[in-house]
C-alpha cells in the first residue's frame, strides 16, 4: 500500500510538471519496476489530480471494512511461512482462518519471495554463456529452441562448469556466514 501512495505523490508531481501521459507511465514503470500501478491505474489519478484533486489517499469505501490484511496477520502468515515453506496458500489460509485471495495478497505483495540472482548458478555463469548463441536469432519451433540451447550448453567446457560450481558454493557460504544479510563483496 505505501508504494502505492508513494505512486500516486509521483503522479501528482507530473501533473503539476505537466508530463505527459506516456513520459509519466514510463517513469512510473521504471522506477517501480513490477511493482507499479497499472496503466489504467496511473491514467485515473492522473486524471483526478488534473481536475483539482488534492488527496493521494483512497475514498472510504462503502460496505464491510477490510480487517483481514493487517500487520497482525501478515506476521502471522510469516511465522507460518518460516515453519514450512512448502505449505500452499489454501493450507494456510485454512490454518489461520482466512481468506485464500487475502493470503494470497499478503505472501505476493507484502512479503515478497526470497530471491538471490547471486545464488542461482543459471542468472550468473549459465545464461551469460549461452545467450550470445542465441542473441537475436528467430526459432520456428519450441524443438529448434531446445536444440539450439543443448549446441549452445554443449560448447560450455567442464572446466567452465566446475569453475562456476566452486565459485557458488563461496558466495553460498558467504550467504550462510552472513545469515541471509545482504553484503556487496563476492
Amino acid at each position: 500500500m505505501q508504494q502505492s501512495i508513494e505512486q500516486r505523490y509521483a503522479i501528482k508531481f507530473c501533473v503539476l510538471l505537466g508530463k505527459s501521459g506516456a513520459s509519466r507511465l514510463k517513469m512510473i514503470q521504471q522506477a517501480y519496476g513490477r511493482k507499479s500501478l497499472s496503466q489504467a491505474q496511473v491514467f485515473r489519478w492522473h486524471k483526478m489530480f488534473k481536475e483539482g484533486r488534492e488527496s493521494v489517499e483512497d475514498e472510504p469505501r462503502a460496505g464491510r471494512p477490510s480487517t483481514c490484511r493487517t500487520a497482525e496477520n501478515e506476521q502471522r502468515v510469516r511465522h507460518l511461512l518460516g515453519t514450512d515453506r512448502r505449505l500452499s496458500v489454501r493450507m494456510i489460509a485454512e490454518q489461520l482462518g482466512m481468506d485464500k485471495v487475502v493470503v494470497h495478497k499478503i505472501i505476493s505483495e507484502d512479503l515478497g519471495h526470497p530471491y538471490s540472482p547471486d545464488l542461482a548458478p543459471a542468472d550468473f555463469f549459465l545464461f551469460p554463456k549461452g545467450k550470445p548463441a542465441l542473441k537475436g536469432r528467430q526459432y520456428e519451433t519450441l524443438d529448434d529452441v531446445k536444440r539450439a540451447c543443448t549446441h549452445a550448453l554443449k560448447d560450455v567446457s567442464v572446466g567452465d562448469f566446475q569453475g562456476a560450481y566452486e565459485a557458488w558454493k563461496r558466495r553460498l557460504q558467504k550467504c550462510v556466514h552472513a545469515q541471509g544479510a545482504y553484503f556487496e563483496d563476492y
